[in-house]
């Protein structure tokens, strides 16, 4: 559903720029989630091409679809840490009496080697909170009120009222303002689309993350990170069928307790 959802959004800008007619509303063609070469399309501005002043909506919409896509890679990247432990538990002298992985124990260069060979860091973590964290950023330089209206309608401003003495005096509007409808945009956007931020506190927690510290994710420990709702939110967000308190898959022993 994400990949169709971010196909949708490039489709109307592929019309535009196709030289040739294209199929109506043809999904066939994957955008490449992880990818970033369709932002800049989306982004750029046509004082004729009145989608592409309003550039910033779509990417709030890719910056939601890239981190559930995030979330997809950091729960993955969680079973296995969990997967491994699992196995560790084989050398314990008591609870591995029985297994054959018990042979190891005491053998630092071997468990070391496994070790290195199962728990691989995935450089696509890295690149996707790079890429969500530098869509967010943009669209904060652009609205300053959107982000903020997104996670609370009530924080964005009242419009102003003009008299009729203003209107006739106002300057005739003027696309490439950049600020010019921030308050109205910012509207649009919570009544178009903010409730698929909204449909999920972790979404909302990610903005506010982002707000505060301009990060989309938190320190697991000294050199890897998690989701800012935790693996059991974000293992329940990417298989919605799984039971949200599960945690055999995620967690072993006291990290079950420790970590939410």
């Amino acid at each position: 559903m994400d990949q169709k959802a971010l196909n949708y959004l490039c489709y109307f800008r592929h019309r535009k720029l196709s030289k040739s007619p294209l199929p109506y509303l043809d999904l066939s063609k994957d955008e490449d989630i992880e990818g970033e070469t369709y932002l800049e399309t989306l982004k750029s501005e046509n004082m004729l091409d009145f989608d592409t002043w309003s550039w910033f909506h779509d990417y709030m919409l890719i910056a939601l679809i890239k981190y559930k896509r995030l979330q997809a890679l950091l729960v993955q990247q969680q079973k296995v840490e969990a997967g491994w432990k699992t196995f560790l538990m084989g050398t314990h002298p008591r609870v591995g009496e029985m297994s054959t992985v018990l042979k190891i124990r005491g053998n630092s260069p071997i468990v070391e080697m496994l070790q290195s060979l199962v728990l691989t860091h995935d450089p696509r973590v890295d690149r996707l909170t790079m890429q969500i964290q530098k869509i967010l950023s943009t669209v904060n330089v652009k609205n300053p009120l959107l982000i903020p209206g997104i996670i609370d309608c009530y924080s964005i401003p009242k419009e102003p009222v003009h008299s009729e003495e203003d209107e006739e005096d106002e300057d005739e509007y003027d696309p490439m303002n950049d600020h010019e409808d921030d308050i109205q945009d910012a509207r649009w956007a919570f009544g178009s689309y903010g409730h698929v931020w909204n449909m999920n506190k972790a979404y909302t927690m990610v903005l506010k993350l982002f707000m505060d510290t301009g990060r989309v994710t938190v320190n697991k420990d000294q050199i890897s990170i998690m989701p800012v709702e935790g693996f059991l939110q974000a293992a329940f967000d990417t298989d919605p069928s799984r039971f949200l308190g599960q945690k055999d898959d995620l967690f072993i022993g006291r990290a079950s307790n420790s970590t939410q």
